[in-house]
């Protein structure tokens, strides 16, 4: 700043300088006590004032780059403006906002086919000096026929064609596949709230950032949810806390078939990743390969954690080529008590429970010698599955149907592999979606932002918050279907 500074001081004093020697009259005279005298100035010629306005002229191109520059909001009310795209000539590079591949059609009602699905660049070359990182949108306004528009590979523009608008909040909208509608919905105070009690676990693309308000369960109590399986390996739990003390307790057996000290670590984070609890529990004391099977340790814990939906993740150690020790005998202070992802359960005859809310697949898979079995299906639909000797070592996949399902394991040592489970369906619960980063084909939801897509049938007005890349600006630009897209006005604003 202050080199700044400096050189409009350094320009400003040369041009009063030259002014000063040009036009005025310098004389000595000796006698005087003033020894110069600065004439009267003469009359400015033409020549003279073009001279002037030179000085004038670069003076004030200097200050506008260095300001430019180095000050950049002190000059964002020049520098700022509208760029509009030119219909009539969309890829001419003469413009300061153009496409630099031709894929359009004829001019019609004032609007433009796009008849390319390929990705071009929509460039931005101002001949202002805009700063990079300055914050930009852009706008467009079109008719969509049934197609994506992507921007920088992020949809600004969903194809709805499979999509029926049902609920309407201030600021935003919630769009369901047809095949999704429903005659009543559960209300909901907030878009999160209303796609959660309605579609629990549905696929979900939003336009928003979703809030991280924890939807309230009103079935939820602190009664205990016993869980006497035995697990070995990793175990992951989500638990939905009603507020207060969160009381665990579970105990751990160490194996002892492996060299190595044999542990857990337990952490417990919220949805959001941040950690509440990390502890290490160690080994029983044989770090030998011993074969003796150890004394039980009985462990418990309390911790205060505010209302929520909390993780509790049982990783084991890095010391042995395999997991040596399990978990059984868990005790949690919540009646809602999800087992999230896989499970290696330990013993025979134990039972689960799972709900699909749309379709889905689980798996099971055994490695060792006549663990081959059934598993019994009952709920929504009674079914048996015959895990025979030619699985072994390999995944079995059970599709499941929409619906409620309980099963039972026949045999010990085997992994179950899914989503989510629970030890009956009183203890289940839908947890919040976060939302999918990228549209995924056949997402369930769309929640739309009012604030930045605006949708009449098919007059779509979209606008993207992104930023100046340098002097040259490239922003990655696709429409997924050819002939799908017509652009009315697309405009950048700075």
């Amino acid at each position: 700043m202050l080199l700044v500074l400096l050189a409009l001081i350094q320009v400003l004093v040369l041009i009063l300088f030259l002014l000063i020697w040009k036009y005025k009259k310098i004389s000595y005279d000796s006698s005087a006590k003033t020894k110069f005298k600065i004439m009267p100035k003469k009359k400015i010629k033409l020549e003279q004032g073009i001279i002037i306005g030179l000085y004038v002229f670069v003076a004030i191109f200097i200050f506008y780059i260095l300001a430019s520059n180095y000050l950049p909001n002190l000059m964002k009310p020049i520098n700022s403006g509208t760029y509009e795209l030119n219909l009539n000539n969309p890829a001419s590079a003469l413009a300061s906002f153009y496409f630099n591949k031709d894929i359009f059609g004829d001019v019609e009602n004032e609007r433009i086919i796009i008849d390319s699905g390929e990705i071009v660049n929509l460039v931005f070359k101002p001949k202002k000096i805009i700063s990079e990182s300055e914050k930009v949108i852009i706008e467009i306004e079109g008719k969509n026929l049934g197609t994506d528009v992507y921007l920088d590979e992020k949809l600004i523009i969903p194809d709805l064609s499979n999509y029926v608008k049902i609920k309407e909040f201030e600021n935003n909208e919630i769009w369901a596949k047809k095949d999704l509608i429903k005659k009543e919905y559960i209300k909901g105070s907030t878009a999160e709230t209303f796609v959660y009690y309605n579609f629990p676990s549905a696929s979900v693309y939003s336009f928003k950032e979703l809030s991280k308000d924890i939807p309230e369960l009103n079935d939820w109590n602190n009664d205990e949810t016993k869980i006497y399986t035995t697990f070995r390996d990793n175990l992951k739990l989500a638990v939905y806390h009603g507020g207060g003390n969160l009381e665990v307790e579970f105990t751990k057996q160490d194996l002892n078939n492996n060299v190595g000290r044999d542990e857990y670590t337990l952490t417990i984070t919220d949805l959001e990743g941040k950690e509440f609890y990390n502890k290490v529990y160690g080994d029983d004391g044989d770090k030998k390969d011993s074969k003796v099977l150890g004394e039980d340790q009985d462990f418990d814990l309390s911790i205060g954690l505010e209302r929520g939906i909390y993780y509790l993740e049982f990783k084991k150690d890095g010391n042995n080529k395999v997991s040596d020790s399990t978990l059984k005998d868990l005790k949690i202070g919540s009646n809602k008590v999800l087992i999230v992802g896989d499970m290696l359960v330990y013993e025979p005859n134990q039972k689960f429970f799972t709900k699909a809310n749309s379709e889905k697949e689980i798996k099971f898979h055994y490695w060792w010698t006549n663990r081959y079995q059934k598993i019994y299906f009952t709920g929504d639909k009674i079914f048996t599955e015959n895990i025979n000797e030619d699985y072994k070592s390999k995944d079995y996949v059970v599709e499941l149907e929409k619906g409620s399902y309980n099963f039972r394991i026949e045999k010990d040592h085997i992994w179950v592999k899914g989503d989510y489970f629970s030890l009956n369906e009183e203890s289940w619960f839908n947890l919040p979606t976060l939302g999918e980063d990228k549209l995924m084909q056949d997402n369930d939801i769309l929640i739309i932002d009012k604030a930045w897509l605006s949708i009449d049938g098919e007059n779509i007005f979209a606008k993207v918050k992104t930023e100046v890349k340098g002097e040259e600006s490239k922003y990655k630009f696709q429409v997924l279907d050819a002939n799908k897209f017509y652009i009315k006005n697309l405009v950048l604003k700075v």
